[in-house]
């Protein structure tokens, strides 16, 4: 997160010649908003729609991601289910059947519903930041527009 999200904040605010307490609801910001972009995109990338997203559904599970939402599955899951994940994992062309029964399996073991909540969470933390900043309120609203558009992409 730090190359995608805090670095370009933060250099943006070095430029701006911004004072201590702007950069550091900044840096609040950017690492809590970045992180909550990465479980977003980790959702849309198995129960998003392809052809609304562009992104192939499941390409995070053939390359062998270990993101938060398979994690938390792994976590909460039947023998059985787990080791249906482990099998997909890395696994290069999986079937829409396979898809189907992983999307069930997160949201059985309720893997879903923590990585939605999650994000919200630290969204809701990058935007106490900036409203606790000294911040312009004009960037303000930007700044929230931009987080609420990142924890609301379609999932």
């Amino acid at each position: 997160m730090t190359y995608t999200a805090m670095m370009p904040i933060l250099a943006g605010a070095a430029l701006g010649v911004f004072d201590k307490d702007k950069i550091t609801a900044l840096k609040i910001y950017a690492e809590n908003v970045g992180l909550a972009f990465q479980i977003q995109d980790d959702l849309i990338g198995i129960f998003g729609d392809q052809e609304k997203t562009g992104k192939p559904i499941g390409s995070d599970l053939s390359q062998n991601k270990k993101t938060l939402l398979i994690l938390k599955a792994l976590e909460s899951s039947s023998e059985n289910q787990r080791k249906f994940i482990k099998n997909l994992l890395g696994k290069k062309s999986i079937t829409l059947k396979e898809i189907e029964k992983i999307r069930k399996i997160i949201k059985e073991t309720k893997s879903f519903d923590y990585s939605r909540e999650k994000a919200q969470k630290l969204v809701q933390k990058a935007i106490s930041a900036i409203n606790k900043s000294n911040i312009n309120e004009s960037a303000k609203n930007n700044l929230i527009e931009i987080a609420n558009y990142i924890i609301n992409r379609a999932v």
